[in-house]
């Protein structure tokens, strides 16, 4: 199997169990508030301590083992691909199991999760409180808010889709790009553009241009170290699907350049 079509096939994977996943966490996360609500039969009154019941913890959770899932599973299958396509001189320290990648998974997710966390809950509790004011604000009862509040934030099938895809995007191609910078060799990486129903004119200007792995694609004016790099921002990442292909840096001989 080629670099190329493993990430396509990790890709769709992780799009699934990630909107399965991220679909069951949006609606723990105010089954508080539903529960409170049925109670009371007040929309006021759970409007106002709505802030008090939502719960982070699913979310987070959810988060944790996607961003687990999704460097492990990445991380496993570019080793055995570098393995079968490089002689073993070129990867000697590379394997499934290693420290430095642990340690990288957990930094990356302390950070760029964590913000995600924060991101999606605040999110969240913006629909909450819109449902709120449009069921106060129609009359519509306790029955009403409680059908915008899972249609808006419990079975958004659109977000949870948009999150899974994103994170997918994000934590496979940073788990690549960091097993790649451990490599005894001096590699390159090429952008491959992916989405042709919601292209990107700047990705699509990106996709097949190849550079060296430490340098940076320039994203219509931001600089980034590969597809889904958080310095990319929501504009270049959101829903995107481009990948990251690598190969060995040759030299003029076609010799394989070493560290």
């Amino acid at each position: 199997m080629s670099q190329e079509e493993f990430d396509t096939k990790l890709q769709k994977y992780l799009e699934t169990y990630g909107y399965r996943l991220f679909s069951k966490a949006l609606k723990q996360s105010i089954q508080p508030i539903l529960d409170a609500l049925n109670q009371s039969e007040s929309v006021a009154f759970t409007n106002s301590i709505a802030a008090m019941l939502y719960t982070e913890v699913p979310i987070a959770t959810a988060m944790q083992t996607f961003y687990n899932t999704a460097w492990n599973k990445q991380s496993r299958g570019y080793v055995k691909w570098l393995k079968a396509n490089l002689p073993p001189q070129a990867t000697i320290g590379v394997g499934f199991e290693n420290p430095i990648m642990d340690a990288a998974l957990k930094e990356y997710f302390n950070t760029i999760g964590g913000q995600h966390i924060k991101d999606i809950n605040a999110t969240s509790l913006k629909k909450i409180q819109s449902a709120f004011q449009t069921a106060l604000q129609n009359n519509e009862g306790f029955r009403g808010a409680e059908k915008r509040l899972i249609k808006e934030v419990g079975m958004s099938k659109t977000r949870a889709r948009m999150i899974a895809r994103t994170e997918s995007l994000m934590v496979t191609n940073a788990s690549k790009y960091t097993q790649s910078e451990l490599m005894p060799i001096e590699m390159e990486k090429t952008w491959l553009h992916d989405h042709p129903k919601m292209p990107r004119d700047w990705h699509i200007a990106l996709s097949g241009k190849t550079i060296d792995l430490d340098k940076k694609f320039n994203a219509d004016g931001t600089m980034m170290k590969h597809p889904g790099d958080p310095a990319g921002g929501a504009g270049n990442n959101i829903n995107c699907k481009c990948t990251m292909l690598t190969k060995a840096k040759l030299d003029k001989e076609n010799n394989i350049i070493y560290k």
